[in-house]
């Protein structure tokens, strides 16, 4: 059969078959993502026509593969990467499963069915030939508090202004992209906090969660050096999703470049301040990423390296020493600062996104390209019709020349992006805010964007808030010395005001995800239920829906930021 041929009887099959029964899977191809990062997704009347002419031609399924795979081809701009072609072998293998589909198992009397009802309302007919992932069956409130919990941790720091960090994370893909660590610099008593936010693929998040903090504790103002320890002993870890310890044959070579970055650290001496520091830091180490993809001396090509190189990570990095805090960022993940003025809470926020919404972010890479490329560099809303974030550490498709892309990455089936003329197109220079610690300042959340989408930073940090008021009626008062009569009746008028907003998790994380995705109105039991179906979408699936969530919150001590000011204080930008 002909594509011609084809695409008329798909217009003759559409006037009479009834459309109710395909709209559930049209939904589901529409939030797939295609080929190599984010592509154009198909159009809602491409994926009717395809699944009635399944439903009606199931004789010639085997030209409608071939004849749908050359039209998908050609509408994804002939994408021949690795991942292009699994994605249009698992779309091929969902319509055979339509066009034959499997008699149902037999259900036991408590096990829920192995579908997506909620998802695929008026698709009961195919239901069960979705997706050969079973749902997570959560029975009660149990199940879905441990299953919130799972990634969740928390540490007392008390290091200066810090007196406690709350950890946690939910995963929506499979294996997670998103990773976060912390590290303490023993050479200037500095702590790091940070939330590395992957696509296409984990490799690039997870090593830069692994090695930025070297880059940065060698780093270090000889004005903040406290002590003198040796570079490979001056990083303290304190927790990391990922494995910080890398594997033996990247460790001695990421050793070799951190000491070559320290050696050039220290004979710049432009290098003065803490947000040229950072910067230096994150461009160093998106250099080295991207020179361990290279071919060595007799031309081969470590396919690690690569992988890390051609994968690509966003970052929000907290550099907090004493009162001094610095946020480092690239791509759309966020820092937000829960600031307490006049008894009440507010949000300010001390990071941007590098995004379309960003008109600072279009106006300076139109400004790096000639005029002919304005109207090709953003396409839809990304960089080049693809990417979404406008900084990342990797994606060296959008940094190296179209000659050395056809020789390091496409024999590995990774194309270059179309319109590549006058790379680099991205860069990973971070913007640096600096902010010095008041007492009004409560705490510091740093959250990749699967949190933003669903909550705005002023709902997050009252969330945050009436946690800590909460959580604060669960022990008993004890007043402090020194405190007057007023200052006392204050604290227990907030603790009052706190007994009635208890909350169900002790990690203040993880109570603003679960208000993320159950909903911060309604009740709890109304919650429950919001929880309970968004949990049980199987791995991987969940992606569709939404991102990969994680949040740490640094909350601060009060008394440390009420006492007497550091010696240093203009020593901090």
């Amino acid at each position: 059969m002909v594509e011609g041929e084809m695409v008329l009887q798909l217009r003759a099959v559409v006037e009479t078959h009834d459309k109710r029964d395909c709209e559930g899977i049209s939904s589901f191809f529409i939030g797939m993502d295609w080929g190599y990062g984010k592509l154009p997704r198909l159009p809602l009347s491409e994926i009717n026509l395809i699944y009635e002419f399944v439903l009606r031609h199931r004789d010639v399924i085997d030209e409608f593969e071939i004849s749908i795979l050359q039209k998908l081809m050609e509408i994804y701009q002939e994408e021949r990467t690795l991942e292009a072609r699994q994605n249009l072998k698992t779309f091929l293998l969902y319509l055979r499963r339509c066009v034959n589909p499997t008699p149902a198992p037999k259900i036991l009397p408590r096990e829920k069915p192995r579908s997506l009802v909620v998802i695929f309302r008026d698709a009961m007919r195919i239901r069960r030939f979705i997706h050969t992932n079973p749902r997570r069956l959560i029975k009660n409130k149990t199940g879905i508090d441990s299953q919130l919990r799972a990634n969740e941790h928390s540490i007392v720091v008390n290091e200066g202004a810090i007196t406690r960090v709350d950890v946690s994370q939910l995963a929506a893909n499979r294996p997670i992209e998103d990773y976060h660590s912390s590290a303490k610099c023993l050479s200037s008593n500095a702590c790091y906090f940070g939330v590395f936010d992957g696509h296409a693929g984990a490799s690039c998040s997870r090593h830069v969660s692994a090695r930025l903090f070297d880059y940065m504790c060698s780093s270090v103002l000889e004005k903040h050096e406290i002590a003198s320890v040796p570079i490979q002993k001056r990083l303290q870890w304190l927790f990391s999703s990922g494995d910080h310890r890398l594997p033996h044959f990247i460790k001695e070579q990421h050793q070799r470049n951190v000491m070559k970055y320290f050696e050039r650290f220290k004979s710049n001496p432009d290098l003065t301040t803490v947000r040229k520091a950072l910067q230096t830091a994150f461009v160093a180490l998106d250099e080295d990423i991207s020179s361990g993809a290279l071919p060595d001396a007799v031309g081969k090509v470590d396919r690690i390296g690569t992988n890390i190189a051609a994968s690509g990570s966003c970052a929000v990095v907290a550099h907090v020493r004493r009162r001094h805090l610095h946020v480092a960022n690239i791509g759309d993940s966020a820092a937000v600062l829960g600031v307490n003025q006049h008894n009440s809470v507010t949000a300010r926020q001390l990071s941007r996104p590098h995004c379309v919404d960003n008109d600072d972010e279009v106006q300076r890479i139109r400004a790096q390209h000639p005029i002919s490329e304005s109207g090709s560099i953003l396409k839809g809303g990304r960089l080049l019709g693809e990417l979404y974030p406008l900084r990342a550490f990797g994606d060296v498709r959008y940094k190296w020349t179209e000659n050395l892309q056809r020789v390091v990455l496409e024999p590995l089936g990774i194309p270059s992006p179309p319109g590549l003329l006058t790379p680099p197109y991205l860069t990973a220079l971070p913007e640096v805010f600096y902010h010095r610690l008041t007492p009004n300042d409560k705490f510091l959340v740093l959250a990749s964007d699967g949190l933003w989408e669903w909550l705005d930073p002023d709902t997050v940090v009252r969330l945050i808030h009436d946690h800590t008021l909460g959580t604060q009626t669960l022990s008993v008062y004890q007043p402090q010395q020194g405190l007057t009569i007023k200052e006392v009746c204050n604290e227990l008028e907030r603790r009052k005001q706190g007994e009635s907003k208890k909350p169900i998790d002790d990690n203040s994380a993880t109570h603003v995800i679960r208000n993320a995705l159950g909903g911060a109105s309604g009740g709890a039991a109304l919650q429950y239920e919001r929880l309970k179906e968004s949990l049980q979408l199987p791995p991987g699936m969940a992606r569709h829906y939404r991102d990969d969530i994680t949040v740490i919150v640094i909350h601060f001590k009060e008394e440390y930021l009420s006492s007497s000011t550091d010696s240093d204080d203009m020593c901090g930008f």
